[in-house]
Formats: C-alpha cells, sequence, structure tokens
C-alpha cells in the first residue's frame, strides 16, 4: 500500500523523466498547469509510473524524438464517462511520437504478463495500473498506429500546500572523509570524481573491482 505525503506533481514527473531518458536520443517537452498542484501520494509509486511509461514511450521511437507531458486541473462530475469519485484531481497527458499500439493489443497492455517486446516481461505497465488505482485514480491510452500514443493519468488533486522544507532551496555544506569509487565507465568516474571533491571528499578512483580491492 502507498505511503502518501504531500509532493509537488511536476516536481516527480520532471525528476523522474529526466532520470530515465539521461543520455538518450529522446527528449521531454513539459507543459505544467500554470498554478502548481499539490497531491497526496507516495513519491516512490508515483516516480516508478512515470519512469515506465516514458520508457516505454522512448523505446516506442527508435530513431529518437520528442515525449510531450501535460498536467492540468480536472474536475470530476456526479456522473460522467471516467470511474472517479467526483472531485478535483491532476490529469497527466504523456504522449509519444512512436510506433502506436493497434487495436488488437490495447485492451490487453494492463494485463499482467501481457507483452509485445522481445525481452519485455508484462509487468511494466499491470504495476503502473495498481499503483494509480491505489491512489485512488484512473489510467487509460489512446494510440493510433503510426502515429504515437498518449497515456492519460487522473490523480487526486491535494488542497494542502507543500512542507516549508521542502519549497526551501537545500544548501548543502562541506563534508570530508575519504571515499573509493568504482565504476567501469569513465565518464561516469571524471563526472563523479568532481561531483565528490566539490563535496570536500578524497576520492580514489578504480576500473573494476580488481582493482578496487587492491586500492
Amino acid at each position: 500500500m502507498p505511503v502518501k505525503k504531500t509532493a509537488s506533481i511536476s516536481e516527480i514527473i520532471r525528476e523522474s523523466s529526466e532520470f530515465v531518458l539521461r543520455g538518450s536520443n529522446v527528449k521531454c517537452e513539459f507543459t505544467f498547469a500554470s498554478e502548481a498542484i499539490t497531491v497526496e501520494v507516495d513519491t516512490g509509486q508515483i516516480g516508478q509510473v512515470i519512469q515506465n511509461l516514458v520508457i516505454n514511450a522512448a523505446q516506442s521511437m527508435v530513431s529518437g524524438g520528442q515525449i510531450h507531458i501535460i498536467t492540468e486541473r480536472y474536475s470530476a462530475p456526479e456522473t460522467g464517462p471516467l470511474p472517479l469519485t467526483p472531485g478535483n484531481y491532476v490529469k497527466i497527458s504523456i504522449a509519444d511520437q512512436g510506433c502506436g499500439i493497434d487495436d488488437e493489443n490495447i485492451e490487453k497492455i494492463f494485463d499482467p504478463y501481457f507483452t509485445t517486446k522481445e525481452t519485455g516481461n508484462g509487468l511494466g505497465l499491470s504495476i503502473a495500473y495498481s499503483i494509480i488505482k491505489k491512489h485512488n485514480g484512473h489510467i487509460s491510452v489512446v494510440s493510433r498506429i503510426g502515429k504515437g500514443s498518449t497515456f492519460i493519468i487522473y490523480l487526486p488533486a491535494s488542497e494542502k500546500k507543500l512542507p516549508q522544507s521542502e519549497n526551501t532551496a537545500t544548501v548543502i555544506g562541506r563534508s570530508s572523509g575519504k571515499i573509493l569509487l568504482m565504476d567501469d565507465d569513465e565518464t561516469i568516474r571524471k563526472i563523479a570524481d568532481k561531483l565528490l571533491r566539490q563535496l570536500g571528499y578524497t576520492v580514489e578512483c578504480a576500473c573494476d573491482g580488481k582493482e578496487a580491492i587492491r586500492r
């Protein structure tokens, strides 16, 4: 079950999507609601949903492209087409320019173990569906072959303000100590080494386990 706290939905979306797209040939374009929208969610679980959908969108665009993510307020009426309790929601649309999903498969994509990928396990979207449902929300998809897909998420909006600690910039102090950093990617080693030294640490780098043990 989700462990909820008040959070900014735009921050969750931006951090989750930019993290999984780092270094790829797919970029995200964000159109967030003009007013900040807070939600009562398990930030780790909702971040997992966003990451899953963004990864799927990126994989559908093998030659690269753009994912457009939009947030807006939505008021669910007493009677409407969506299985939502009446009230205020945030509507999140994640649209890609990928290959799209055919009519035969679109009805099955949230089923456990259903996948059209050679290396997929068919659990990503079913987990996303379960997480959104446990947050009293709804997730759906519209798609056209060759035109891309748009996943739409509805989550209850909160009237609460962000905690003060999350509304103020974090001040990072100087640290000390010695760190042994191991990574087989030279670029990652250089970046991490630079960041750690800026924080005040003394750093030694190793490219593999054998060198790390020796050091």
